[in-house]
């Protein structure tokens, strides 16, 4: 595929040959390293650059001038520098968006966390209202039935060795 995008270069650089300056023979090839890389990865875009870089010189150099010197470094000079940073560019922005989507996934697995968390509590929260009202119903029930029945209640807290009567005790005891 990514030699598709160095065929169409070529041709594209064919196409406007007349109406570029002479000392651009790689301009249309640019576009070309850069889509490849960023599609297809800093690798084949490498392949790409090069390719691409060598079809600029051969067409547009010849390879019957191969050591005129008339302009060539700077062009081929240029073209290196731009399709180098270039590349470097999509290397960064590959390795930052990957590192974006770790973090994203980290994100994501730390919101569910944090959800299964809050339920739990929610949980929790809702079988302790649930117990302290059933604890409120039986201590109105066990009122209720001591004050019915005329009989009182007392507890012993064992290691505090504390005692207490409930206030049916006191009136039967008159204390």
């Amino acid at each position: 595929m990514h030699l598709s995008h160095c065929a169409t270069a070529w041709q594209l650089r064919i196409a406007t040959d007349a109406s570029l300056p002479s000392g651009y023979p790689y301009i249309a090839f640019f576009p070309a390293v850069i889509i490849t890389a960023f599609l297809f990865g800093v690798r084949l875009g490498s392949l790409s650059a090069v390719l691409c870089g060598l079809i600029a010189w051969y067409y547009f150099v010849g390879p019957g001038e191969t050591f005129s010197t008339d302009g060539v470094e700077v062009a081929l000079a240029f073209y290196v520098f731009v399709v180098g940073t270039d590349l470097l560019l999509v290397h960064g922005m590959q390795s930052a968006n990957k590192q974006l989507v770790k973090e994203r996934e980290i994100s994501l697995d730390l919101a569910k966390a944090k959800a299964r968390i809050l339920d739990e509590l929610k949980l929790g929260m809702a079988e302790k209202k649930q117990a302290i009202a059933d604890l409120e119903d039986s201590e109105t029930t066990m009122h209720l039935a001591t004050e019915t029945a005329g009989i009182g209640l007392w507890r012993w807290h064992v290691q505090s060795g504390r005692i207490h009567w409930d206030h049916a005790m006191f009136e039967i005891y008159g204390m």
